[in-house]
Order: C-alpha cells, then structure tokens, then sequence
C-alpha cells in the first residue's frame, strides 16, 4: 500500500491492484525485492508506504516517532487523522508529553486542552477504537528549568479518567520524581537524563507489552 497525491504506477506485475482515497494498494502474487514508483503529475507528493505479507498472523505495528513533537504538532496534522482510518487499526497507542513537560513556558491548563483535541480528532477518525495513553517517562532538565514531567503525569492520568481511556503510567512504573537517575546508574538512561539507551527503550517496550498481554487476558 502506498499512500500518495495524484496517480501512481508500478513496474512489477500485481495479482490485486485498486486505488483509494489517499493512495494504491497492490497485491503481489508472489515476493518481490524490487520495484519501481511512477507518481503523476509532477509534484504529486509520496506520504508513506506499507508493506507486509497479508497472509500471515501476528501483530502489525506502526509508529510516528517525531523528534520534539507534541500534542499540538499532532493537532496540525489534518492528514494523519485523514489516512489513519485507512490502516484499520484495532488499537491507538498514545505516548506524548515529554516535550511539552521539558518547555520553561509549561502549562498543565493550555496542554490539557491540547491533548483533549487530539483525542477528540482520533475518536472521530477512528470510531470505536479502544485509545491507550502513555504517560511520559521521569525527566531532569539541565538549563533549561525544572521538567514539569511529575504535572504532565498527573494531568494524563486525570484526562484518561474523564475521557474513560487506558493509561499506562510509566513515569509511576519508573519510580517517580528522580526515577531516571537510578535508571541512569544501570546505564538504561543517557547522561542527559531525558533519553534513554537502547536497553532502557527495550526494557519499556517489553514492560508495556507485558501490561498489554495482561489486559487483553484478563478482557477474554
């Protein structure tokens, strides 16, 4: 599935081939390892591509992982809401607020209002889908006033309760206020204390799938 502006076509031959509002979707018969995309007329634009073996079980999993992004960026981003319903997801995974919690202007009322919004657009694109959000990890940040991550949390969790969403509390799974220096001492956090290692992103993908695996269990 490719999704695009204008007209698309493909030099390889496709057993299944339809277009759609925001792109093409193409079946191959068998596996290829090369193609190549003509997009018409000039200027039409690429916005991604998917790729997968439809005939085979498991979890598909996507992610926008936008360096410094809120959820006001999100909320400015007409086409994600457009093509989102185009993916059929059956779950909405929501992990913002770090940004927001490191900005010397931090304002728990003005993010609330945003992080609402976004949620309301996705309800809206997607009906039905269950939404999970994420709290954001502990933070400390250096020069630029205290991280407001402990404020963001709490407002998070606050909003799912009114919302009637899930939340996975992460800065709570973590320890706390001051959690990501004893994650720093077990070299799961950088040195500047907001990001973390490769083990320490791990480590959280494997406490969420872990909470997700229970949830599921414990719904059937």
């Amino acid at each position: 599935m490719v999704f695009h502006s204008g007209t698309a076509r493909l030099n390889a031959k496709a057993e299944d081939s339809h277009a759609f509002a925001f792109g093409t979707y193409w079946e191959f018969p068998k596996p290829v390892d090369t193609v190549a995309l003509e997009l018409r007329p000039q200027g039409a634009e690429l916005y991604g591509l998917l790729l997968h073996e439809s005939h085979r079980q498991g979890v598909l999993y996507h992610a926008i992982g936008v360096n410094g992004a809120t959820f006001a960026h999100f909320n400015r981003a007409p086409l994600l809401l457009d093509q989102l319903p185009w993916l059929q997801p059956d779950l909405l995974i929501v992990s913002l607020g770090t940004n927001e919690a490191l900005q010397p202007t931090f304002s728990a009322e003005q993010v609330a209002a945003q992080a609402r919004q976004l949620i309301l657009a996705l309800r809206q694109a997607t009906p039905g889908v269950p939404l999970l959000l994420i709290t954001p990890p502990d933070a400390l940040s250096r020069g630029r006033g205290p991280a407001q991550t402990g404020a963001m949390r709490d407002l998070l969790l606050e909003l799912a309760e009114t919302e009637q969403l899930a939340c996975w509390d992460l800065y709570g799974i973590m320890g706390g206020p001051g959690s990501v220096r004893a994650w720093r001492e077990l070299e799961l956090a950088h040195t500047d204390l907001i990001h973390f290692t490769k083990a320490g992103y791990e480590l959280q993908a494997r406490l969420l799938l872990e909470a997700l695996y229970k949830a599921y269990g414990d719904a059937h």
